[in-house]
């Protein structure tokens, strides 16, 4: 019976070592590639959206000291309670971060290693394991080939041990703030520039989305935080492939335009807001919007109780716009459908019962509005005869 507990006894102590070693290696190494890299490391904690700010810099910064703390104790199996409770703490928060990645769908670099691979759920068990691995170890304690256990002090600290583990604090916290100084009170700003400024687009479908990539580059000595992207108006979208950008690094932003019911020339910018940055950075877009339907003759010079026809054409092919109505600012505009066209394209008679306003040096000519079903609008003009 004796021999029993004293196998099981000997098969805990083994796999307890195991973890310890397993667990404290995991812990060094992430901490020391990540030390060296700290802005990189920010940039991570970044993009899962959960924190920002001070917040990220202050995490990016203790973080990886605080794993070489945690890794170095467990493998010296030193303060092995302590240290495992907070590895299991760590490891705890790593789940919350990967495991909210997951649930919302984020392509994100995990942060965990240098050239890490993109959260998925083995990142995400991997964790799950060491929270268990370090709970273990918590109540397990390092009963041999450790520290601890030379010291027979596995389960008390003493007031030397107190002190040492407080100067191991302040160590840590002073040396990544001396290390890591340039990341938390930066030499200069960021410089979020666009490789082009101005993007002139000739012809944009009115009936579809237009999408173009433009790069973006820091040339700063800081890096930049993109907090917020703005545009003109909601026909326009912005999504960006990085917010946080490291100096010298590139970044693409995807910028949609659909016209919807606007027609004509136009111009669209999308400005970046970047933390840190005096001059933002902005784009342009130009073009002309080519019409989905349009009125055949689309001027007409009229006077007072005349009448005029024109035809209403798609470039849609198979579609036939249907008109439900007109509107426009002039007063006494009347409208009749007619006969359709020889290609079966729809005919409307307008009608001007009033005479038109005096011209002004900014217009010269007033727009009648056709209202189509299954299409965007179309505009007749109108000009004194």
């Amino acid at each position: 019976m004796m021999e029993t507990v004293k196998s099981k006894n000997s098969r805990t102590n083994s796999l307890t070592i195991l973890l310890r070693l397993i667990l404290g290696s995991l812990f060094l190494v992430a901490g020391l590639q990540k030390i060296g890299e700290p802005a990189a490391f920010a940039r991570s904690i970044a993009n899962y959206r959960l924190i920002s700010g001070e917040l990220v810099t202050w995490s990016a910064v203790l973080v990886p000291w605080l794993e070489i703390l945690i890794g170095s104790s467990l493998l010296l199996g030193w303060l092995t309670r302590i240290s495992a409770m907070t590895a299991t703490a760590l490891s705890l928060g790593f789940a919350l971060f990967t495991g909210s990645a997951l649930v919302r769908g984020l392509n994100v670099d995990c942060g965990c290693f240098t050239g890490a691979s993109e959260v998925s759920v083995a990142h995400w068990l991997v964790n799950v394991l060491m929270i268990a691995a370090g709970t273990w170890l918590g109540l397990k304690g390092a009963p041999r080939l450790s520290v601890d256990s030379y010291l027979n002090n596995p389960d008390r600290l003493s007031l030397k041990s107190r002190l040492t583990l407080v100067a191991l604090l302040l160590m840590v916290v002073g040396g990544g703030l001396l290390v890591n100084r340039p990341l938390h009170q930066p030499q200069g700003e960021a410089k979020i520039v666009f490789e082009q400024e101005l993007i002139e687009l000739t012809s944009v479908p009115q009936e579809r989305e237009t999408r173009i990539n433009v790069r973006y580059k820091n040339l700063g000595s800081h890096t930049a935080n993109i907090s917020k992207v703005e545009s003109t108006c909601g026909c326009t979208r912005a999504e960006l492939s990085k917010k946080i950008v490291l100096p010298g690094e590139s970044g693409e932003v995807t910028v949609s335009y659909k016209p919807g019911e606007n027609t004509g020339q136009f111009e669209q910018k999308v400005r970046l807001v970047v933390e840190g940055q005096s001059n933002l950075p902005v784009l342009s877009l130009r073009g002309e919007i080519d019409p989905m339907t349009r009125a055949v003759p689309g001027v007409f010079q009229i006077a007072a109780g005349d009448s005029v026809i024109a035809k209403i054409e798609s470039r849609r092919e198979g579609f036939t716009p249907v008109v439900t109505g007109s509107s426009s600012p002039l007063r006494g505009v009347g409208m009749e459908q007619i006969a359709p066209a020889s290609d079966g394209s729809p005919r409307v008679k307008l009608t001007l019962r009033a005479p038109l306003p005096r011209p002004t040096g900014h217009v010269n000519a007033w727009p009648v509005r056709i209202e189509l079903a299954g299409a965007p609008a179309c505009s007749i003009y109108f000009q004194t005869k």
